[in-house]
């Protein structure tokens, strides 16, 4: 193939709708909150769903965060200087913790479009947690994730908590 032809499909191929990524880029150029996984939001959904239908995960789990290598520009990059992987995507990964098969996960954007009263550990678990509340899952997390409100919050949804 040659690059003509590859910059001429490259260019006609779309993952999102038209006019909600001209509307987001509008409001990134007005200064605005905007999302921005915009562009591939359906692509990390059906990533999602294959991941969490194609595998059953035993009783238990564990929550972490995971760093994606990337050397590009791009405003969602992050530096953490204790992790094997420096520079990249953060991502919170609700794993299994014997063979660490990635169940779900969600990108940790650079700023939240929404303030919440729980704070940004809590939001990370009930949010990897929702939809398996009462199926007998033992979940174990580190002191990042942990809050009194999360713990009696998970304990009325009937999932064990043990802090690593």
């Amino acid at each position: 193939m040659t690059q003509h032809r590859f910059q001429n499909i490259f260019a006609a191929l779309h993952i999102c709708k038209i006019k909600e990524d001209a509307a987001n880029e509008h409001k990134k150029k007005a200064g605005q909150q905007y999302a921005p996984l915009l562009k591939v939001k359906p692509l990390l959904a059906d990533l999602q769903l294959s991941c969490s239908s194609y595998y059953v995960s035993g009783q238990k789990l564990s929550i972490d965060e995971r760093m994606v290598a990337s050397k590009g520009r791009f405003c969602m990059k992050q530096f953490i200087k204790d992790k094997p992987v420096r520079w990249g995507f953060k991502f919170w990964v609700l794993t299994c913790p014997e063979i660490g098969y990635t169940y779900k996960f969600e990108v940790c954007t650079a700023k939240r479009l929404t303030e919440t009263k729980n704070g940004l550990g809590y939001d990370v678990v009930m949010n990897l947690m929702n939809g398996m509340f009462r199926q007998g899952y033992h979940l174990f997390v580190y002191n990042f994730y942990s809050s009194p409100q999360l713990f009696s919050d998970l304990y009325e949804g009937c999932i064990l908590l043990q802090d690593d």
